[in-house]
């Protein structure tokens, strides 16, 4: 997602919200399963909780993990808007040092929607301003 320059003042187009897939890259066939996964250019996310079309990531969209924990590895650096976890056991981690998670919007939000779910981050995260941890 690249900003909207407006008068010298940076503004974010709308981000998606996508659905981890895991490695299934196939449309239509039910809920994304989540579960372990490389995070790159395939179609291993779907544009709704439903499954209904599986497609790439597009730089600053949202993240939304649920189904089957498990680990997710960044084949590259990833830029996301927010990052959503809906079940537990998740761990996103990197290949090499310059996979990152680079958060695209001024504040971004880190959820885990159940306090006794947990989700870990083993990455280096980049961002642009504030961001906040829910659960």
């Amino acid at each position: 997602m690249l900003p909207l320059i407006y008068f010298g003042m940076s503004y974010y187009a709308t981000a998606d919200t996508l659905y981890w897939d895991g490695t299934d890259t196939t449309s239509g066939n039910g809920s994304p399963v989540g579960g372990s996964g490389n995070w790159n250019t395939s179609t291993n996310w779907t544009s709704d909780a439903s499954g209904t079309t599986n497609q790439a990531w597009g730089d600053g969209d949202n993240a939304v993990f649920g189904g089957t924990g498990g680990t997710v590895t960044l084949d590259s650096a990833q830029s996301v808007g927010d990052i959503t976890f809906n079940s537990d056991g998740y761990l996103l981690t990197k290949t090499n040092n310059a996979n990152a998670v680079l958060f695209a919007n001024p504040v971004n939000t880190y959820t885990v929607t159940n306090a006794d779910h947990t989700a870990t981050i083993r990455t280096i995260v980049g961002m642009f301003g504030a961001y906040h941890l829910m659960h």
